[in-house]
């Protein structure tokens, strides 16, 4: 399937290999899912993977300095946003040196509201909030860069509800799945209509 769909023109980048948090590794631990991601990716798809996305955003100097150091052209996974104990952070500087070295940060958009910066590019995020304020936060988009995340299972509301899960894993992995796949039909309509242009990130380097 992967290799079918860079085929069909799309990028493939790493999401690593096991999905485990970065800052919970060791770092043979980060070679691994880092180094090793990257490695049998190109393996399957005869070319190489140039961009990285770290599991739960989970990015920190340490490990831009482990993708760069495993060749990757460019990183996803700084998300400029608190409260979320999961996710990394990164200093301006940390970024700056790293772009001069050649590895470009695509930073996860965030939006406002009420005077808070929030998360809304994705996930959860896109499921539970309405299509026309997910318009709004991209109309004042600060940067330049529109980069949206979705998983399969944002989609498939054949999904087990895993009633064995506490109230909050349930609702972050269930709520706003179904109709999903029209909102997103219909936010995208709504981006080619407002002439966005849709480009792979490794066109952008």
């Amino acid at each position: 399937m992967v290799r079918d769909i860079h085929r069909r023109g799309h990028e493939i980048g790493s999401h690593g290999m096991t999905h485990v948090p970065n800052n919970r590794l060791d770092n043979d631990g980060l070679v691994y899912e880092i180094s090793e991601s990257k490695k049998q990716l190109e393996s399957v798809i005869g070319g190489e993977v140039l961009g990285y996305r770290a599991s739960s955003y989970s990015i920190s100097e340490r490990v831009l300095e482990e993708i760069h150091r495993s060749g990757y052209r460019y990183d996803s996974s700084f998300t400029p946003v608190k409260g979320n104990g999961l996710y990394g952070s990164l200093k301006p500087e940390a970024i700056g040196e790293f772009e001069k070295k050649g590895l470009r940060e695509f930073a996860v958009p965030t939006g406002k509201f009420m005077g808070k910066t929030i998360p809304f590019a994705g996930g959860t995020y896109f499921r539970i909030l309405p299509i026309w304020f997910l318009k709004k936060q991209i109309e004042n988009l600060e940067q330049e860069i529109l980069i949206m995340y979705f998983h399969p299972g944002d989609f498939d509301s054949r999904l087990p509800k895993w009633k064995e899960l506490p109230t909050k894993y349930r609702l972050r992995h269930c709520m706003g799945i179904r109709g999903n796949d029209k909102k997103f039909i219909k936010l995208l309509t709504w981006l080619q209509k407002g002439n966005y242009e849709f480009k792979r990130l490794r066109d952008l380097i």
